[in-house]
This record gives C-alpha cells, sequence and structure tokens, in this order.
C-alpha cells in the first residue's frame, strides 16, 4: 500500500458546495474558499458548502407534492359542493369566517370563535358562531302586513344581506322554531 493510500481517506478536505452535490457535477470551490465554484458562477447560483447537506431526490419529493395536491383538490371539492348546495345563512358563515370578524354591529349580533377544534377544511380557518341577545317577543303578522312592510336590506359585519335574503332565511328558520 502507498502512503497515499492511507493519507486520503483520513483527508477529505474536497468539499462539494450544496449546488454541485445535488446535481452531482464537480466542484472547484475547494480551491479558492472565499469565492463561489465555477459552476455557481456559470448557473447564477449561490454557492454554499454545507456539512449537513444531504441531496434531495427529485422523484420522491414531486410524488409527495402531487400527493399534497390532489387532497388539497379533493378538499377544496368537497367545500365547494358543500358551499353550492348549503342555504343563504351557510353562505353568509362561510362570508364571515373569510376573514369579517367583528365585536359588534347595528342589529346586537356578536360574532365569536367557537370553542371546539375547527374543521379540516375551508381554508383551514376557525369558524365562528353568532351569539345572540335575549330571544325578542313573537310577533304574527299576516301574508298582507308582510307584503306592505317589506324586509330592510341589513349589513352584518361588513357582509349586505337583501330584504328577500333575510325573508328567505326567516322561512327557512322559522318551521324549526315550532
Amino acid at each position: 500500500m502507498d502512503d497515499q493510500d492511507n493519507a486520503a481517506p483520513s483527508k477529505r478536505s474536497k468539499k462539494a458546495c450544496t449546488e454541485c452535490r445535488q446535481q452531482k457535477a464537480r466542484c472547484d470551490a475547494y480551491l479558492n474558499p472565499d469565492r463561489p465554484c465555477t459552476r455557481c458562477v456559470k448557473m447564477k447560483a449561490q454557492c454554499i458548502i454545507s456539512d449537513p447537506f444531504r441531496r434531495e431526490h427529485k422523484r420522491q419529493r414531486l410524488s409527495e407534492l402531487e400527493q399534497e395536491t390532489d387532497e388539497l383538490r379533493k378538499r377544496l371539492r368537497s367545500s365547494q359542493s358543500v358551499l353550492s348546495q348549503s342555504s343563504p345563512i351557510a353562505m353568509l358563515t362561510a362570508a364571515a369566517e373569510l376573514g369579517v370578524h367583528s365585536t359588534g354591529n347595528e342589529v346586537g349580533l356578536h360574532l365569536t370563535p367557537q370553542s371546539q377544534s375547527p374543521p379540516a377544511s375551508y381554508a383551514e380557518t376557525s369558524v365562528p358562531s353568532l351569539s345572540l341577545g335575549p330571544p325578542l317577543p313573537r310577533v304574527e303578522s299576516t301574508p298582507r302586513e308582510r307584503a306592505s312592510n317589506p324586509t330592510v336590506s341589513r349589513t352584518l359585519s361588513g357582509v349586505e344581506v337583501t330584504g328577500e335574503e333575510i325573508d328567505e332565511i326567516f322561512q327557512l328558520y322559522t318551521p324549526n322554531l315550532r
């Protein structure tokens, strides 16, 4: 055995930069540590020598990203189908979820985050719940009275709700009261 064979394993100073390691390319960064290697200069890449660097396996990473993309698309489709089938009140709740948080407004409704853990859908946001004041006294009205006094449009936490939408929500809600 030569003296060079014994000396080579103990003296491993020829470290390649991360870009050259990733591409399994020859690197000359060890010749002048203060300057980038010729490959990084030519590729206009940042020349960094990092001991803990490990090559990233592109196929594995690509398959992980494809899997994540498919999962996100499924979640998006399911949330869109839920929204398309939902009632106007669900649409208002969805609008509130998109970032319209308020401590109060002209109708006396307050939005507060729910105490339970948020669902793993719809952009991973917490779902606000409406804290209502004491119940109002029940007022019976005839269809003729309702026609002469149309419901006025309201704004709830920056979301405008037309009188027709309010009437529709009311019609959905009242059968559950009896």
